[in-house]
């Protein structure tokens, strides 16, 4: 059915300004001047921002869980406004979900890296500890200060060498 600018504003509650608006933007087509009340009406229900609609029940949502879904189109081919928006929605949060994902491998539980390090600890001092008399016989047959210093050196060396590498590797119980 067609009717004036000023007749469909009155139809939709609204100003002719407003229709007019409408038509400038390319939301409402018009035929030989005259608006097509049924296109109209179906092009504003189809581009108008659902959360801005008073009074209405609210449309049934289109859920994207397929990661490579094509965008939501509308019935006439081109994008309505709920569903460009739900498709932003479900990207963004495919976004947040990628961010939130790699902040999890870079964070780690508070209590776990405590634990590791005291146990990293306690097998240093323990190896430190048994290498004593590991060497002492050696240390007391020496006379030389540098001898000694050169072997406590070396020794301390292949310890702290060899804890290090298991505690990269996970070995010895960490």
């Amino acid at each position: 059915m067609l009717m004036t600018q000023t007749e469909y504003a009155a139809h939709i509650g609204k100003t002719k300004q407003y229709v007019n608006k409408l038509v400038r933007q390319g939301r409402i087509a018009l035929v030989d001047g005259k608006v097509d009340r049924d296109a109209a009406d179906a092009a504003l229900r189809g581009s108008a921002d659902p959360a801005r609609r008073l009074n209405e029940p609210a449309e049934r949502h289109e859920v994207l869980d397929d990661d490579d879904a094509p965008m939501p189109r509308g019935g006439d081919g081109g994008m309505t406004f709920q569903k460009a928006r739900t498709a932003r929605e479900a990207y963004q949060a495919q976004l947040a979900k990628i961010e939130l994902d790699k902040q999890r491998a870079r964070l780690v539980d508070k209590a776990e890296v405590e634990r590791q390090a005291f146990e990293t600890g306690r097998l240093t001092r323990d190896r430190i500890l048994a290498l004593v008399p590991q060497i002492a016989g050696q240390l007391a047959s020496m006379t030389d200060e540098r001898e000694i210093a050169a072997l406590l050196r070396e020794r301390l060396k292949d310890v702290l060498l060899e804890t290090a590498r298991d505690v990269r590797l996970g070995g010895e119980d960490l």
